[in-house]
């Protein structure tokens, strides 16, 4: 069983727009949101390359092309995803470092929800160094 959990979502549209649901999963997973924030990743660029020691993290991906998941717990080899799906909710649980890499020719969006507030005082972030040569299709 993998640490993090891949869930495809549905969008629809009526001519208006389009539309999603969070699935119930998330809100099972990420309990009450202590935070939210909405990102873009840029074609070629990367958000992530860090972890959190004690904030689980549900992120809704939103693309029109192809993107790149890595992830790795402490003292397992880095697990490195090529995605096509172009809305899905990634679970990440507290001590999984994470990746997201743009390589498609659109604009990403993230909804990154956080189980815990931040804390200036105290950040539940560390970098690390999953990918390091984006423009080779990330080399981890």
């Amino acid at each position: 069983m993998h640490p993090v959990e891949m869930i495809p979502m549905e969008k629809t549209d009526d001519g208006r727009g389009s539309r999603f649901t969070a699935p119930v999963r998330l809100w099972q997973f990420i309990g009450s949101v202590g935070e939210l924030h909405v990102v873009t990743i840029q074609p070629g660029a990367m958000r992530g390359n860090h972890v959190h020691t004690a904030t689980r993290e549900a992120v809704i991906v939103e693309t029109d092309d192809q993107w790149l998941l890595l992830y790795q717990m402490p003292g397992v080899p880095i697990v490195r995803n090529v995605m096509t799906e172009s809305l899905i909710l990634v679970l990440i649980p507290a001590g999984v470092a994470h990746a997201f890499v743009n390589t498609g020719g659109s604009k990403m969006r993230l909804h990154c929800f956080m189980d815990q507030p931040p804390d200036s005082k105290k950040p539940d972030v560390d970098r690390c160094q999953l990918i390091t040569n984006i423009e080779n299709g990330g080399s981890p």
